[in-house]
């Protein structure tokens, strides 16, 4: 009789299991692969036109997106829109709204190098695209000019951080441990 009971709340802890996991994984979607890439390129204005002492950058028009890998492949050839990008000082906030759909956002900004005619500018911060998690990555500037406007190329990843676990394991070993202690009574 012991037998049956048990197997009874066995197959039942399974099944609560199953279900909880198929509605959680159908209600989540996924991070953004940690190779897919993106690269982008267009005009500038500088706050002053030598860069060694300007503080943010300018963007009066849309940037063409030349190439992007895996998951950032639905971009190609199409354009962004930039946001004033202030890096002294380092001004975290939106930075990117793809037309097609997603935006960057950065948390942190890093001067990599900055002289009278080029910029280095590592942002990072989390990328939103449709069909994805928020993803923690990092978005690249590379500026140089001559006068206050000149070209500047980007170029970005999406990088995996650690994943929580799901709630459905830390079920799963609750149901374990209490069928052990159940096992234990009988």
């Amino acid at each position: 009789m012991i037998n049956i009971q048990l197997k009874r709340k066995i197959l039942a802890t399974i099944a609560a299991v199953m279900m909880f996991s198929g509605f959680s994984a159908a209600s989540s979607a996924s991070l953004i692969g940690i190779d897919g890439e993106i690269a982008f390129f267009g005009a500038y204005t500088a706050d002053i036109a030598d860069l060694a002492q300007a503080t943010e950058l300018l963007f009066p028009q849309p940037v063409f997106i030349a190439a992007g890998t895996n998951d950032f492949a639905f971009a190609v050839g199409q354009n962004a829109t930039f946001d004033t990008i202030t890096f002294d000082p380092a001004t975290p906030g939106n930075v990117l709204l793809f037309t097609g759909g997603g935006s960057f956002t950065s948390t942190s900004l890093t001067i990599d190098f900055q002289s009278s005619s080029a910029l280095g500018i590592t942002m990072t911060g989390f990328w939103s695209l449709d069909g994805f998690d928020d993803t923690l990555g990092q978005l690249i500037l590379t500026a140089d000019t001559a006068g206050n406007s000149g070209l500047f190329t980007f170029s970005a990843s999406g990088t995996v951080t650690a994943i929580p676990v799901p709630a459905a394991v830390w079920l799963l070993g609750s149901a374990l441990a209490g069928l052990g202690l159940t096992r234990r009574r009988a």
